[in-house]
C-alpha cells in the first residue's frame, strides 16, 4: 500500500511543466481565476513545476579580465489544494516545493506558501454569468526572498483583493462550450521598514554586511483575462495578465518592473 501512494506523492511533485507565476486554484488555467467556486465537500490536488535559463553575458565592451559567464535559472514548482468548504465559499493552499534564489542559500526549500479564499459560483444573467470575490496572501516561509528572475517576493506577509466574472455559453454544462474569464483586484507587498537587500562583498561605496531597508509598502494593480474554446479532443486557451504599479517598490527591488503577457 505504502508505494502506491509514494508514487502519487512524487508523480504530485514533479508532474507537468506547464504553469508559473502564484498557483491557481483552477488547474485548467494558468493565471486567470474562474468566478467558480469548489463544490462543497470536494478536494481538489494538482501540480505543476517550470524551468527557466538564461547566460548573462557582461554589458560593455571592456571585459574585466577576471570575468566569467554566469548562467542564471530558476527551477520552481507549486502542489495546490482546492476544497470546498461550504456552497459558494473554498480554500486554496499553495505551496511552493522549491525555488532558486542566485544567493548563498542557493534555493528555498520550502518557498512560500500561497492561501487563497474565494466566495464564488453567484450566478447573473440566466447563469450565463458567474461572479466571485477573492482574497489571497503569500505567507513568508522561504528562507530568502527579493531574488532575480521571479515575481517580486518582499519577505513580508503579502495580501491582496481579487474580483472575477466569468461568462458561460451553456450555463449547463460551463466547460463544454465556450467560456470567458476576467479578474482585476489590488495587491499589496507589504514590505515597508523591512530589510530586502544585504551587501556581501564591498560595491560602490557600500560596505559587507551593508543593508538596504524598504522605504515605503508598493502595491499593484492586476488584471487577467483568459478564453477558453473547446473541442472534441482539445481546449484551446488564450491568457492575457499583467500587472501597474500605483506605488512602486524602490529601486534596489528585484523583478519591479511592470509587466504584460
Amino acid at each position: 500500500m505504502k508505494k502506491p501512494v509514494m508514487s502519487l506523492l512524487l508523480l504530485l511533485l514533479i508532474s507537468s511543466v506547464l504553469y508559473a507565476q502564484l498557483p491557481n486554484g483552477n488547474r485548467a488555467l494558468l493565471h486567470t481565476q474562474t468566478a467558480k467556486s469548489v463544490e462543497k465537500g470536494r478536494l481538489e490536488i494538482f501540480s505543476d513545476m517550470n524551468f527557466y535559463t538564461k547566460a548573462g553575458d557582461f554589458i560593455g565592451q571592456n571585459k574585466p579580465v577576471d570575468f566569467k559567464t554566469v548562467n542564471y535559472w530558476l527551477v520552481a514548482g507549486n502542489t495546490v489544494f482546492s476544497y470546498g468548504i461550504a456552497d459558494h465559499f473554498d480554500a486554496t493552499i499553495g505551496i511552493r516545493v522549491y525555488q532558486d534564489t542566485h544567493y548563498d542559500n542557493e534555493f528555498n526549500l520550502p518557498d512560500d506558501l500561497f492561501l487563497t479564499l474565494r466566495a464564488g459560483s453567484f450566478p447573473f444573467g440566466r447563469g450565463h454569468f458567474n461572479s466571485s470575490i477573492m482574497t489571497s496572501f503569500r505567507i513568508p516561509t522561504a528562507e530568502q526572498h527579493n531574488y532575480p528572475l521571479a515575481q517580486y517576493a518582499s519577505g513580508a506577509l503579502e495580501f491582496g483583493f481579487l474580483g472575477a466574472v466569468s461568462f458561460y455559453v451553456d450555463p449547463y454544462l460551463p466547460e463544454r462550450a465556450f467560456n470567458f474569464h476576467f479578474n482585476m483586484g489590488l495587491w499589496n507587498h507589504n514590505e515597508s521598514g523591512r530589510t530586502l537587500y544585504t551587501y556581501t562583498r564591498n560595491f560602490a561605496g557600500h560596505l559587507k554586511g551593508d543593508k538596504l531597508k524598504a522605504t515605503r509598502s508598493s502595491m499593484d494593480f492586476r488584471m487577467a483575462m483568459a478564453a477558453v474554446f473547446p473541442s472534441e479532443l482539445f481546449d484551446f486557451r488564450l491568457e492575457v495578465s499583467g500587472i501597474l504599479y500605483l506605488t512602486k517598490p524602490n529601486a534596489f527591488v528585484y523583478s519591479a518592473e511592470e509587466w504584460a503577457f
